[in-house]
């Protein structure tokens, strides 16, 4: 189990809607009090940022020199398209992370979030245009 929770700073958690009729709530859940969503960047203009950041302890984004050498690694694990954007992490900062979109990156992805002693985590999100 992960020594820590990371979030996404960028986009929007939108409800999942029934692809069926598009204005109803999705029968993935039926309880109309806990609905569904997901994450959604949108491309406006034709590019996006994502930005995650890591929290440790209660502190958001922590620096490196505060993580006793347990530095974070990221990857994709899913993506959309021909090849997954850069994953760009901030130096002395591992704690942060910048994901660069065009429109050819509309889809769905799931980025993994690790640290040695620490374990790891998915996080998805789907970019929309």
């Amino acid at each position: 189990m992960a020594n820590f929770t990371a979030r996404i700073i960028s986009g929007d958690e939108v409800p999942w809607v029934d692809e069926a009729s598009n204005t109803e709530a999705s029968r993935l859940n039926p309880d109309p009090e806990h609905l569904p969503s997901y994450r959604k960047i949108t491309i406006v203009a034709g590019a996006a940022t994502v930005e995650f950041r890591a929290i440790v302890g209660g502190v958001e984004a922590p620096l490196d020199t505060a993580l006793g050498g347990d530095l974070f690694t990221a990857a994709w694990a899913e993506w959309s398209g021909i090849s997954p954007p850069p994953i760009v992490q901030t130096s002395g900062q591992t704690s942060v992370l910048n994901v660069p979109l065009t429109s050819s990156n509309v889809g769905h992805f799931c980025l993994s979030l690790t640290r040695p002693n620490g374990g790891g985590m998915l996080i998805h999100f789907d970019v929309e245009e």
